[in-house]
């Protein structure tokens, strides 16, 4: 018999369950995370570092800096998407 709780985040984390109410939780979990890392932010009670494709996700800094970090990674996994869609 599993031992496994659906519907919590650490359950997606931890236990590797990918099952929609697993996937929702972590989602949400994911979502209350980046809005507090984001208004410690704002707050200036954190100085994470600016230009990283990390701090315009986890932090959702839209400065010009991460910005453009962000762009040069979407357009990477773009490039690795049409290659593996090649391969395939």
């Amino acid at each position: 018999m599993s031992d496994l709780v659906h519907g919590r985040a650490s359950t997606y984390q931890h236990r590797g369950c990918r099952c929609a109410d697993c996937k929702k939780a972590n989602t949400e979990s994911q979502k209350r995370a980046n809005h507090r890392r984001h208004a410690e932010l704002v707050a200036g009670r954190v100085h994470p570092e600016h230009g990283t494709y990390s701090t315009y996700c986890n932090y959702l800094c839209r400065c010009g800096d991460c910005r453009a970090a962000a762009s040069i990674a979407q357009a990477a996994f773009a490039a690795a998407r049409k290659v593996k869609a090649a391969q395939a």
